[in-house]
């Protein structure tokens, strides 16, 4: 705090009217429980009084898995103290991830993004990675009737277990089961 005196000499006074609730000196206020106090600035005949609420800081943290995949979605909570109102959510790239104001983050593309909430002038941010499942396939290209060819399925960027289902384009000519395919015609699949 600071006194400003105009036409009047001598040294500032600080007091508080209550010594639990904070302390002051040389302006200087500081805040040792929640509660309220009435500051006095006196120089010689003059004073003035402030009133002033001590609050406790709101403390913000969110809570929730770090990752998630492209065509699923995300709940992420807010853990809150001395908070009186709502927080509000927002994401660093709506590009990669967008988020609700209740939390649900919805991924668009791969990529890291931070999603924050605010409070007045506090803040609490975590950093979120959207993965993209990918899935490859390796295997002989061609394959002779009356032979069988094994076939590899690989899946990456995934956070989910997975049950690989295999079918070909074109079961006339040829079917595969459990990554074996077994050509019934001449053709492509």
């Amino acid at each position: 705090l600071e006194a400003i005196l105009s036409g009047v000499e001598g040294t500032v006074v600080w007091t508080v009217d209550d010594d639990e609730v904070a302390y002051i000196d040389n302006g200087v206020l500081e805040g040792l429980e929640k509660g309220e106090v009435v500051v006095n600035a006196s120089c010689g005949n003059y004073s003035a009084v402030y009133e002033i609420k001590i609050k406790e800081k709101p403390q913000l943290r969110i809570n929730g898995k770090k990752n998630v995949e492209v065509g699923s979605n995300l709940q992420l909570t807010a853990s809150t103290k001395n908070v009186e109102g709502e927080v509000v959510w927002s994401s660093s790239d709506e590009s990669i991830a967008t988020v609700d104001q209740n939390g649900l983050v919805t991924p668009v593309s791969g990529g890291t993004v931070e999603i924050t909430i605010t409070y007045n002038e506090f803040s609490a941010s975590t950093e979120i990675t959207v993965l993209v499942p990918t899935i490859s396939v390796s295997g002989p290209t061609q394959i002779y009737v009356g032979e069988t060819g094994t076939y590899t399925a690989l899946l990456q960027n995934t956070l989910e277990s997975y049950t690989i289902e295999w079918s070909t384009s074109e079961e006339e000519i040829a079917t595969i089961a459990n990554g074996v395919l077994t050509p019934l015609a001449e053709g492509t699949v």
